[in-house]
């Protein structure tokens, strides 16, 4: 893989739920993992939810093969003060890269 394609840094969460005093959940989300990935913007879709037009975009990180634990779908990226949603996890290649698809609502 060209090093030179991972040209942007993102930074990948994991959300962990933790109870307060009276049972309710409070979901946080903390840094996995901050790794350099190429970025390519695909498709951009549109429908409606409750009345409203929701525009959202898919885009592929692809970012270098981890070593276990791996990323996946309960897991998100934060990008250029975006939150993008991990919808899939490809591999690809002899195992050299992953590619991570995600939707941002824009």
């Amino acid at each position: 893989m060209n090093a030179g394609y991972l040209d942007r840094k993102i930074v990948i969460e994991q959300q962990s739920t933790t109870r307060d005093d009276f049972g309710g959940e409070n979901i946080t989300w903390s840094t996995y993992k901050t790794i350099w990935a190429g970025i390519a913007y695909k498709r951009t879709t549109e429908k409606t939810e409750s009345e409203q037009t929701v525009a959202s975009r898919v885009v592929e990180f692809t970012i270098r093969a981890l070593d276990a634990p791996l990323v996946d779908e309960s897991m998100r990226i934060s990008y250029d003060s975006q939150i993008f949603e991990i919808e899939g996890v490809l591999k690809h290649g002899r195992n050299d890269k992953t590619i991570l698809i995600t939707k941002v609502k824009i």
